[in-house]
């Protein structure tokens, strides 16, 4: 379990082509332990005006501390505003960690 957590994200999607690249995420567990996790994205009109979707699809790489073996893959949703910028969604996912 990952329990309480900070993180670190990036990602580039381009909402006119829909095409994302370059997501990566760095989640660090409360005893600084971290997992790594590379992904992909895809982005376009949603049906609430002046949102758009976009969903990522992340695999996770590794990490540090108990998590050094750590695999697993998890997916965001969430809806971009036009008009701030600003997203809310939601992560669903497995992480299988051996230590």
């Amino acid at each position: 379990m990952l329990g309480k957590y900070d993180f670190s994200y990036q990602i580039t999607v381009d909402l006119l082509t829909g095409d994302g690249s370059g997501g990566l995420i760095d989640f660090v567990a409360a005893n600084g332990d971290h997992i790594y996790a590379e992904g992909t994205a895809f982005g376009g009109p949603s049906n609430i005006p002046n949102f758009n979707e976009v969903t990522e699809n992340y695999v996770i790489t590794g990490g540090t501390g108990r998590f050094i073996d750590a695999t697993g893959s998890f997916t965001i949703s969430r809806l971009v505003s036009n008009l701030t910028a600003i997203s809310s969604g939601t992560f669903e996912g497995t992480i299988l960690a051996l230590h």
